[in-house]
């Protein structure tokens, strides 16, 4: 997957509505986490969700949204974060870090 600058991404926000109420919230607690990595069971438990799916659906819509943006085709998770999975770092669930120009074009297209 090409790294994409700041830039790329806040013109692909730019191209699109910004999200409301909790998927705010869920992209606010990943770029807060430590490091940025994080899981969707703590995103979810961070907004209230009963379980990680609702953060997966709307992440995943959202990764979508912008890698059509950025001209990727077939775009998935990846175009915005990258990951460890089950039991490679001592960890039960994906552990997703959110790349860093991506929580920078967040916080510069005042999404979060």
């Amino acid at each position: 997957m090409p790294q994409h600058s700041v830039a790329d991404y806040a013109a692909a926000l730019r191209s699109m509505r910004k999200p409301r109420g909790k998927q705010t919230l869920f992209l606010q607690a990943h770029a807060r986490a430590p490091g940025r990595a994080t899981t969707m069971t703590n995103l979810a438990n961070a907004v209230g969700y009963a379980s990680y799916r609702p953060v997966n659906l709307h992440y995943g819509k959202l990764a979508v949204k912008i890698g059509t943006a950025l001209g990727i085709e077939h775009p998935t998770f990846d175009v915005l974060v990258s990951g460890a999975g089950p039991n490679t770092i001592s960890n039960e669930q994906w552990v997703l870090v959110m790349h860093p120009e991506f929580a920078d074009a967040l916080k510069q297209e005042e999404w979060i």
